[in-house]
C-alpha cells in the first residue's frame, strides 16, 4: 500500500482462544452492531488493533468492505504485520480448492487495501 498500515487483525471467533493468547496487545475494535452488515461481521469475527488507528481501520475496513469480508472469508483469519497480508485457516492441512480461495481472498483484501489507502493520503477535513 502507498500508506505505512499498523497492525490489524480480523480473527474469526472459531479461533478465538488461540488469537486471544497471541494478540493480547491489541484490543478489540469496537463496531455498531445495530448496523445489519456490522452485526453479521461481529457474529463470526472481531477484529484487533490499536485505538490510535482509528482512522486507518474506519477508511480501510469500512462497512461495505466486512460485509465483504463476511461472505467471501469462509472462516479464515486474516493478519496486517507490516503491509504484510497473512491468511489464517483452522485446517491444518488444507486442501488445493482451499488455498486457491484463501489465494484469491488474499488478493481481493490486498487489492481493497491498496485502493482505500489512497484515501489515506489526502488531508483530515477539520
Amino acid at each position: 500500500t502507498p500508506v505505512e498500515l499498523p497492525h490489524i487483525l480480523i480473527g474469526n471467533h472459531g479461533v478465538r482462544e488461540l488469537l486471544l493468547a497471541k494478540y493480547t496487545m491489541l484490543p478489540a475494535y469496537g463496531f455498531n452492531t445495530a448496523d445489519p452488515l456490522l452485526g453479521n461481521f461481529t457474529r463470526h469475527y472481531n477484529l484487533y488493533a490499536s485505538l490510535e488507528h482509528e482512522r486507518i481501520v474506519r477508511t480501510i475496513f469500512d462497512d461495505q468492505f466486512l460485509a465483504q469480508f463476511v461472505q467471501h472469508a469462509d472462516g479464515m483469519s486474516v493478519e496486517l504485520v507490516e503491509n504484510t497480508l497473512y491468511i489464517y485457516t483452522i485446517e491444518k492441512h488444507p486442501s488445493r480448492v482451499l488455498l486457491e480461495r484463501m489465494l484469491t481472498f488474499g488478493t481481493w483484501i490486498a487489492e481493497a487495501a491498496d485502493q482505500k489507502a489512497e484515501l489515506l493520503r489526502r488531508p483530515v477535513d477539520d
